[in-house]
C-alpha cells in the first residue's frame, strides 16, 4: 500500500464549509482506481487539515496524482498557502474487527 498525505492551512471559519463541499465530491473520491481509503482530519481552532489517501500500490497512487492535485487544487479557496504533498509506503498497519 502506499500514502498521499496532503497538509492544508484553512482559514479556519471556514473549515465547515469545505468540509460540506468534501461530502457533494465523495462519490468522485471514491471512483479513483486503486483508492482503499480517504480520510480527512481537521482542527477548527488552527485551520489545520489533513488529508490522508491510502493507494493498493505506489503505481495506482502515481496514476491518481493528477485527479488528486485537480481536486485539492478546487478547495484553493479555502486555504490560508498552497497544500503540502507527502508520499510514504505503508510498512503496517492495524485493523479491529
Amino acid at each position: 500500500m502506499y500514502a498521499r498525505i496532503t497538509h492544508i492551512a484553512a482559514y479556519p471559519w471556514r473549515i465547515d464549509e469545505m468540509l460540506d463541499r468534501l461530502d457533494e465530491v465523495r462519490g468522485q473520491i471514491a471512483q479513483i482506481p486503486g483508492l482503499r481509503y480517504w480520510f480527512t482530519t481537521s482542527d477548527r481552532e488552527s485551520g489545520e487539515v489533513v488529508g490522508i489517501a491510502i493507494y493498493d500500490s505506489k503505481g495506482d497512487a502515481d496514476a491518481a496524482a493528477s485527479t488528486d492535485q485537480e481536486l485539492v487544487a478546487s478547495f484553493g479557496e479555502f486555504f490560508l498557502k498552497p497544500a503540502e504533498v507527502n508520499e510514504y509506503g505503508v510498512d503496517g498497519y492495524v485493523v479491529n474487527p
